[in-house]
């Protein structure tokens, strides 16, 4: 009987922040091992979360922006800990200039004996002067999250 494997990764969510404030995005790593629950494997049918993994987040800078590390170890937690029980890790980033900052993840891991890698599609954060007024909007799908500034 052949076993269909599978593997995704996401990273969200975009936002237009304030220069100077820091950035969380949060990287979600998830395997499908071709098993249903009744046959073992990971227990789940489907797509499952991965603990343990340290993907790979780049950030790239455009338009003026001097992006860089910030925040607290439980905001950077991607290539330390890895990802926790929800497949989830975080990387985070402060530009001290307007601009954008394209962040980028990337895994290779083993599913069911078969190496995968996977990568996100670029997602952006923007720094602008502060505004008094901010609003949140998330779909299910992380690359669709936004966050903007009125």
């Amino acid at each position: 009987m052949k076993r269909f494997v599978d593997a995704q990764i996401d990273i969200g969510p975009s936002a237009v922040n304030e220069v100077g404030v820091c950035h969380t995005f949060t990287v979600t790593i998830q395997q499908d091992d071709g098993l249903s629950a009744a046959q073992g494997g990971d227990g789940v049918s489907g797509f499952a979360a991965v603990a343990g993994l340290n993907p790979t987040v780049t950030f790239t800078d455009a338009n003026g922006a001097d992006s860089k590390g910030c925040g607290t170890a439980a905001q950077n937690t991607c290539g330390t800990t890895g990802t926790d029980a929800s497949g989830n890790c975080t990387a985070s980033i402060v530009s001290d200039t307007a601009g954008t900052v394209t962040a980028h993840a990337s895994i290779t891991f083993s599913v069911g004996g078969v190496s995968l890698t996977r990568e996100t599609e670029p997602i952006s954060s923007s720094a602008r002067s502060p505004t008094p007024t901010q609003s949140s909007m998330c779909t299910r799908s992380r690359r669709r999250c936004s966050k903007t500034t009125a």
